[in-house]
């Protein structure tokens, strides 16, 4: 390595010691003290050209051995510098060479009273430079304090070090000119040298996680975990890379940015940044293969009120792997009828309810949002389909998300409301100076809220603006969530393995996942691959929330067959396997494909979704916990 200065002594040790690694990426500089005291009945500080010392506040520094540290004396007012002693000597500036530990003492002793008739003039540097005075009497440097006669008019003249600059003058003198002072009184005159060099901040990275990986800067700079540190000039526009070993994943990015895509700092300022490597199995897909299904339970229910238009309802599975399994039909008012089954198909009670359509399930029991007349109702159910709680006259748009750690979130009016699993209001947050068009709510994996509606007056307009709410109920503010979003479509919000949040637009003529928003972060990143290649896919989850289970819809490519299929991915988007449905009847409809509470399979058969006149019947059929 070309800046190292190592001595052949150094270097014979590296090479007789068999166990440490020499390889020049390895090669450790070694360090030497230069220590700096100041004594004296005056005051003043001692400062190294590149910043390792600046005493007064910092008087040591460790350095590389044999390095050169450039040492200059300055005296505050009324004081004089009167030399080096130790390492240095005069009254000059100290050259140390760093080639052992280095002790170095300043001396400033404070200036003599002037006499009679006569008065003191004192030069205060701030920087690098010199200043001198014609008549002579200062020379500023060393001596920096100086008697004059009284009117004696003085000219002083700044002289700049290498890589400064003269900036100005302060006190005794003002501005950038030249400094003639008539002395009637005791005066201080300040002279300010300023660095030529470009200014410059600290870029620093770090690994968030337990895995392990590099992270690299460009320009170069930065190549973590060997180099995490570097500085570059203000301005710069620092792209970092985040690459994980073959044992870990990169998770995403904090501090200066956020997502699982690029990170760019801009350097005006001091930053971090952090990326999380998390370790993964040495096979991400180990045990979440999915098996063969074997054969299904199926049910079919009867309609057994009037009506002559048949709704059949996708059918879900709470915690204990209860089904509930309902329809309806063109009765007024219109009012869901359910079914709820045992896993083995034995039917624990039969329900119905105004307005209710497939309700979210939950650890035990159900929760959902129902149609009632001119408003809205909040129904909890135990497992067996009795009403355990109802929350009724809520005035919104209908919009509502399951919430994965338990219960639910609707918009009411000019606020949103979370109820949790037993139908019990957890927290109100209002939203009164939200009056644009509501288009999506979510909930992530930690329970933190993501309202997604009309961007237009706040910013561009077809632009899409967020609210996050917390887990407990603080609103965040809002911000610009996607750029542009057509004006015929529909969004929709699924969680991300862990936390943070996927968001889709669909129209009838298909999806496409268009942003992936981390958790509570007021700016997105756009989705991963393996989603975007999926863009009308639906998102369940599988083996308790930690792998997706993904399922195509008729606007995907995907229509009634013989066949119907769900693809199961790890977090990281690998697919770890596809298991197909084979349906003799031919009414295969993967977007029918439910993932319950439990990881129980249930499938709504596409031959019973469409209408008929009488003697009408929906058929479902369910692989108990097969996705456990």
């Amino acid at each position: 390595m070309s800046h190292l200065r190592l001595t052949r002594v150094a270097i014979a040790m590296l090479a007789g010691c068999s166990s440490v690694d020499q390889s020049p990426g390895n090669v450790v500089p070694a360090k030497r003290n230069v220590t700096v005291s100041l004594t004296g009945n005056g005051s003043g500080r001692v400062r190294s050209g590149a910043g390792e010392i600046d005493c007064g506040a910092t008087c040591s520094a460790a350095v590389n051995i044999s390095s050169h540290l450039t040492l200059t004396a300055q005296p505050d007012a009324g004081s004089n510098f009167i030399g080096w002693s130790g390492a240095c000597s005069g009254s000059g500036s100290c050259d140390v060479v760093a080639d052992a530990d280095k002790q170095v003492t300043a001396r400033f002793d404070r200036a003599a009273p002037p006499p009679q008739g006569k008065h003191l003039l004192s030069v205060v540097i701030n920087g690098l430079g010199s200043v001198s005075s014609t008549p002579a009497g200062i020379d500023c440097g060393a001596v920096c304090s100086a008697s004059f006669d009284e009117n004696t008019s003085i000219a002083l003249v700044p002289a700049a070090a290498a890589g400064f600059r003269f900036d100005g003058w302060g006190g005794g003198c003002r501005g950038g000119g030249g400094c003639t002072i008539t002395l009637v009184s005791d005066l201080i005159v300040y002279a300010t040298f300023a660095s030529t060099a470009p200014q410059s901040f600290t870029l620093t990275v770090s690994n968030a996680g337990a895995g392990t990986g590099s992270i690299k800067s460009n320009p170069d700079g930065i190549d973590c975990p060997t180099t995490c540190s570097a500085k570059f000039l203000s301005g710069t526009a620092v792209a970092l890379t985040a690459t994980p070993a073959t044992d870990s994943r990169f998770s995403g990015w904090s501090s200066a940015c956020s997502g699982t895509g690029g990170c760019t700092v801009t350097m005006n300022g001091d930053a971090a940044a952090a990326a999380t490597f998390d370790k993964v199995a040495a096979d991400e897909c180990a045990g979440l293969a999915p098996a063969d299904p074997g054969d299904p339970r199926t049910v079919a229910i009867k309609q057994d009120v009037t009506g002559t238009f048949l709704q059949c309802f996708r059918g879900t599975a709470d915690g204990s792997g209860t089904l509930a399994l309902g329809y309806a039909t063109s009765s007024q008012p219109f009012t869901g009828h359910f079914g709820f089954l045992a896993p083995d198909g034995t039917v624990r009670s039969t329900q119905s309810y105004l307005g209710l359509n497939t309700p979210y399930p939950q650890l035990a029991g159900f929760e959902g949002l129902a149609r009632e007349s001119a408003s809205w109702g909040v129904l909890a159910l135990a497992s067996d389909g009795r009403q355990v709680n109802h929350a009724s006259n809520i005035v919104g748009s209908g919009l509502s998300a399951n919430d994965p750690t338990g219960g639910m979130v609707i918009d009411n009016r000019s606020s949103i409301q979370t109820y949790d699993a037993a139908g019990n209001v957890r927290w109100t947050v209002s939203i009164s100076d939200i009056s644009q068009r509501l288009y999506a709510l979510g909930v992530d994996r930690t329970g933190q809220v993501l309202l997604l509606f009309e961007g237009a007056g706040r910013f561009a307009g077809g632009s899409v603006a967020g609210l996050w709410i917390t887990h407990d109920g603080q609103r965040g503010s809002i911000f610009s969530a996607i750029d542009q979003k057509f004006a015929d479509t529909i969004l929709v919000i699924a969680p991300r393995v862990g936390s943070g949040l996927f968001v889709q637009e669909r129209s009838p003529l298909g999806g496409n996942w268009v942003r992936q928003i981390d958790s509570l972060a007021t700016s997105g990143s756009p989705p991963p691959s393996w989603l975007a290649q999926r863009g009308g896919w639906v998102v369940h989850f599988a083996h308790n929330g930690t792998t997706y289970a993904m399922t195509p819809t008729s606007d995907a490519g995907s229509s009634p067959g013989p066949k119907c299929r769900l693809d199961v991915i790890a977090a990281t988007g690998k697919t770890c396997g596809t298991v197909v449905f084979n349906d003799p009847s031919g009414s295969c409809e993967s977007g029918n494909l439910e993932v319950g509470y439990d990881g129980t399979l249930v499938q709504l058969l596409a031959s019973s979704t469409s209408g008929c006149q009488r003697d009408c019947a929906c058929t479902w059929r369910w692989w108990s916990g097969y996705l456990h």
